[in-house]
């Protein structure tokens, strides 16, 4: 079944979409969602962001990769929140750009994403914040992330 870009902005668009139903429609939906993360409506682009963590193909890396160079934080922050659900091993060049973010939020939330990764470059980072995040309560979850890994981080 196939849905055009008005249908699915139309149902990203409502105050509670069906994620799930919207998921199903799978990888050819991505071009639409990069069409939405790059658009001037934040809402439309972080709903869009929140569906591609769904949706697990190489296409969702890139409109995460999008999202997150969003100059909206609610845009990036859904990202990192959907980078949690995306089991591929490029979304970990995602969590380390949005690890970096300027937004306390988003690094939160990048930072409970990354908790699930053994990504070098992602522990590396997580280590750091651990330390030297401005925000103590980030600090504090990175630092306890660390500590429950620890030996698997090592």
């Amino acid at each position: 079944m196939a849905i055009s870009t008005i249908q699915l902005q139309r149902l990203l668009s409502s105050d509670e979409p069906n994620y799930t139903a919207l998921a199903r429609f799978g990888p050819k939906i991505l071009p639409y969602l990069d069409q939405f993360v790059r658009g001037p409506d934040s809402d439309l682009a972080a709903k869009a962001a929140s569906l591609a963590g769904m949706i697990n193909h190489d296409d969702a890396v890139r409109v995460l990769q999008r999202a997150a160079k969003s100059p909206s934080a609610t845009v990036r922050l859904a990202a990192a929140s959907a980078a949690l659900n995306l089991q591929r091993p490029a979304v970990s060049g995602v969590l380390v750009t949005l690890l970096g973010d300027r937004d306390p939020g988003v690094r939160k939330f990048a930072i409970k994403s990354a908790a699930t990764r053994q990504n070098p470059a992602l522990i590396a980072r997580m280590r750091s914040l651990s330390e030297k995040d401005p925000v103590p309560s980030n600090r504090m979850l990175a630092k306890n992330i660390i500590s429950k890994k620890g030996t698997v981080l090592g």
